[in-house]
């Protein structure tokens, strides 16, 4: 037999179970039925809550079979690292771990940079596993720690040959290394990567600005300025009756609007947290409630809520919903579909302006270095821009804001000796004012909401059907706080931009 023997008369044939997206979640609720906890209650920290196998419904899994891969590992065929076979691999992974030697394993720059074992600021405890594989390869020394590198240059695709050539540091590079032909009307990504290195070698802290063609992209927008996030949700087990593994949920989103005067208010939000309710279709419903009262420009960070409302759309087209049409024909009107394998492509009138986009083409801040995230961009802006330090220093009464969630006395940035403290991490704790007793009883064992990620967990566990009232107000206030400060710091971005042009 080519399987594993099992016996004298049988086989064991591999497969995976692995989620099908062509399959649908026949019963509501299909998160709930085995949980995994920080717990005491059971060795394995995982709570049943059902009883037999036909309560979780029509399966959502595919089986797929693994003979060809498992026969070339028996047969020692298949390659698992460079130049050794698996069992030859697995092997030598276990005696470098019994040995508890370093493995040697060759530094690579799309690799390394990825690295999981990079500590994270000045007085983390942890050590370094990428200081340490450099330290043993590539003899760096306590000085070459700080140095600038090719790790910190944005969407940076040559950093593997020139690791390989030894340019390894900024202050190696020369512009043949990095610049390609030019973009009309923006800055090429090398164009924008050349600047940044330029800037970090000289220890230039001046902001670059496209004047001409940001100033143009400025101008062209129309108020009222409409700021939009959204929080979604894809897991492999569908919360609800008839969804697909891995389809998109969209469950909340944040909206602050500007006024020619500069008038900003935070105007409106949603929040669709009930349990086993699919909100995609209210949550439109709800969007287009906030947007079509007037023509003014609407702005996104980058591509996600295009890609949400697009999914949406084709949601909507194989639903019944009575207003499908109408609000397929406003998903249209404020989006773009482009791709060349889609049937159906549109760029819509009022089609959302990318702010991201925007600052990878016009607009650069050395304090951003190798991110264009929302979370970098923040506060390098924060850091540079005097007009933003005094304004948001002071609380929200007193800059004339509105907000949906904080008090009114709430202070969104602080300077502690010049440097700026991110509104991120000035986000509350949550649960803190409960004691011990109160927080053992949680389901949901989360502690803050400062980023998509942890957004994303918060709404899955507001899908246990059983949390009780008070663990999941704690969770909507942490929610809606956090997608708030989203869409306030899209505004602060559009503050600093105007501010540079005019």
């Amino acid at each position: 037999s080519k399987y594993l023997p099992f016996g004298p008369l049988h086989d064991v044939i591999p497969y995976l179970m692995l989620a099908d997206k062509s399959k649908f979640a026949t019963v509501d609720g299909m998160n709930q039925f085995f949980r995994m906890r920080n717990s005491e209650e059971t060795r394995t920290g995982i709570q049943k809550r059902v009883e037999t196998l036909s309560q979780c419904g029509e399966s959502v899994l595919s089986e797929v079979q693994l003979n060809e891969v498992v026969n070339r590992i028996i047969e020692g065929t298949l390659e698992y690292s460079k130049g050794k076979n698996f069992t030859d691999s697995l092997n030598l992974l276990k005696d470098v771990y019994a040995k508890d030697e370093f493995s040697n394993t060759a530094v690579s720059f799309s690799k390394c940079k990825k690295c999981e074992f990079k500590t994270v600021g000045d007085n983390c405890a942890k050590k370094s596993g990428l200081e340490f594989c450099f330290r043993s390869q590539k003899k760096w020394e306590e000085v070459d720690l700080t140095r600038p590198n090719t790790f910190e240059i944005w969407n940076f695709k040559k950093g593997g040959p020139l690791l390989e050539m030894g340019k390894f540091y900024l202050e190696d590079l020369i512009e043949e290394d990095i610049v390609s032909d030019p973009v009309p009307g923006k800055m090429a990504p090398s164009e924008r990567q050349w600047i940044q290195i330029e800037k970090s070698r000289s220890g230039d802290q001046s902001i670059y600005v496209d004047q001409h063609n940001l100033k143009n992209e400025v101008s062209s927008w129309k108020f009222p300025l409409h700021f939009i996030d959204f929080e979604t949700s894809t897991v492999a087990l569908p919360f609800t009756e008839g969804r697909r593994p891995y389809e998109q949920v969209a469950f909340q989103f944040s909206h602050h609007q500007m006024e020619a005067d500069r008038t900003v208010r935070h105007v409106g939000q949603t929040i669709i947290d009930a349990a086993g309710v699919f909100p995609n279709f209210e949550f439109v419903r709800q969007l287009k409630s906030e947007l079509c009262n007037d023509e003014g420009t609407i702005f996104r960070y980058s591509h996600h809520e295009n890609t949400i409302l697009v999914s949406i759309y084709f949601q909507l087209q194989a639903s019944n919903e009575l207003d499908r049409e109408e609000l397929c024909e406003f998903i249209q009107t404020i989006t773009q579909l482009k791709k060349k394998e889609s049937v159906v492509k549109w760029e819509g009138a009022r089609n959302m302006v990318d702010l991201c986009q925007v600052v990878k083409d016009l607009y650069y801040n050395p304090l951003m270095k190798g991110s264009n995230s929302i979370k970098a961009v923040l506060p390098a802006i924060l850091g540079t821009s005097v007009f933003l330090q005094k304004k948001y220093a002071k609380s929200i009464s007193e800059i004339g804001l509105s907000s949906l969630n904080f008090p009114s006395t709430h202070v969104w940035l602080s300077l502690q000796d010049g440097v700026v403290e991110s509104p991120y991490d000035r986000l509350p704790k949550l649960f803190e004012n409960w004691d011990y007793y109160q927080r053992k009883e949680l389901l949901s064992e989360i502690e803050e909401v400062s980023n998509g990620g942890a957004a994303m967990m918060v709404y899955s566990k507001l899908q246990y059907q059983d949390m009780n009232i008070e663990e999941r107000r704690e969770l909507v206030i942490g929610l809606l706080k956090y997608c708030e400060l989203d869409t306030l710091a899209m505004v602060m971005l559009y503050e600093v931009l105007r501010e540079v042009v005019f």
